[in-house]
């Protein structure tokens, strides 16, 4: 899953890994966002800018794109508040590790949670959640 594990509840998060372990299938989710402080204000403060500085080389460019993103800039405004939503849903670690507990309590699968700086000096991180069924001991 990329950039929607925090859009699912706990219980349908819960449910899809169950289903993963069930299966006997691997998982993984990765989220570009993080719920900081310093990511949160970062994205609210910086996010409206770059919806104005690229909106020009969104095709078609319309007149309603203009005046809702130049005149009354609603565009840039709610782009930047549905960053700020997504980076309070995002799971921690300690929340995936929860759920996982839930999810899989024989502990079938090794589970594993990495913040992997990717851009920015490490302020941009991929935050990579997954899972792999143990290997069976012969």
């Amino acid at each position: 899953m990329y950039l929607s594990l925090h859009h699912m509840t706990p219980d349908l998060a819960t449910s899809i890994l169950k289903d993963a372990v069930k299966n006997g299938d691997g998982y993984a989710a990765f989220e570009l966002q993080r719920r900081s402080i310093p990511f949160i204000l970062a994205l609210a403060l910086f996010v409206p800018f770059y919806v104005m500085l690229l909106t020009p080389f969104a095709l078609p460019l319309t007149p309603a794109r203009l005046l809702w993103t130049y005149v009354f800039p609603v565009v840039p405004f709610f782009t930047a508040f549905d960053g700020v939503v997504s980076c309070l849903r995002t799971y921690s670690r300690d929340e995936f590790m929860a759920l996982t507990r839930v999810a899989d309590p024989d502990g079938a699968f090794e589970w594993h949670y990495q913040s992997v700086p990717i851009a920015l000096a490490g302020f941009v991180a991929m935050e990579a959640y997954w899972g792999v069924p143990k290997q069976k001991k012969e």
